[in-house]
């Protein structure tokens, strides 16, 4: 890993991905992780304690189960008085990788095992209502002319004459020879439309919920780990999964 270049407001992360703070201040002999959820007070690690540095991020090289147990922070505070102490700095480095080199190769779990974390990420979806569009529905009033037949009746005048037999005719009155005009009335029938409005039929317009699956693609990232073996050392490295 190149050269650790931290900030405040950095977040911190540990190896299994658990969000653990942020960074509050960077000092000398390390760098303070504000105090939270995780984190019951402000607390100081070492810059050796980082083990991947990403973009506004750093990862610890411990798990969040570590954090959390009190009797790991017992034995790092007896291991930091022992460093504050004068004595034996050869052995230690003698005994042990350094941390630096710890922190660079994962979490040691004893003298010959250590551990190396590889982390990936996971994907997860979430849905979200969004406005797809609407629909109108408009009723207009459209004009068009209907014909209806309707059986009417009218009157009609006709003039017939008809030859009187002399002999059976009856004799002229004193009315007779004097002008007058007779008035026959004629009827006939008229159509009359009237127009009431009656409910031909309806129109129902419903909205249904249908589901269907979308494919939603992104990109990610998981770690691998490459072993590099000098040729001095051939048959001496045996992996296995």
């Amino acid at each position: 890993m190149g050269p650790i270049k931290l900030r405040e407001g950095m977040l911190v992360y540990s190896t299994d991905g658990a969000k653990l703070g942020k960074i509050v201040e960077c000092r000398p002999d390390g760098f303070v992780i504000e105090k939270g959820m995780f984190f019951p007070k402000a607390s100081l690690f070492r810059y050796e304690d980082v083990v991947e540095q990403r973009d506004g991020e750093i990862c610890l090289g411990y798990a969040q189960s570590q954090l959390a147990d009190p009797s790991w922070w017992t034995k790092r505070e007896t291991a930091a008085q022992l460093e504050r102490s004068p004595e034996t700095e050869a052995q230690r480095a003698t005994a042990q990788p350094s941390r630096m080199e710890a922190a660079a190769l994962g979490t040691a779990t004893g003298p010959d095992v250590i551990r190396v974390p590889l982390a990936e990420e996971q994907i997860t979806a979430e849905k979200r209502m969004r406005d797809l569009g609407e629909v109108r529905v408009h009723k207009r009033v459209v004009v068009e002319k209907k014909q209806i037949t309707v059986p009417v009746m009218h009157e009609e005048v006709y003039v017939e004459r008809v030859p009187v037999d002399a002999k059976a005719a009856p004799l002229a009155t004193d009315g007779s020879f004097v002008e007058k005009t007779i008035t026959i009335p004629l009827h006939e029938e008229e159509v009359q439309i009237f127009k009431r409005p009656v409910v031909r039929e309806e129109v129902r317009v419903t909205r249904k919920a249908l589901q269907e699956e979308k494919t939603a693609t992104t990109e990610v990232r998981r770690e691998e780990i490459d072993i590099d073996q000098p040729k001095g050392l051939t048959g001496h490295l045996h992996l296995s999964h």
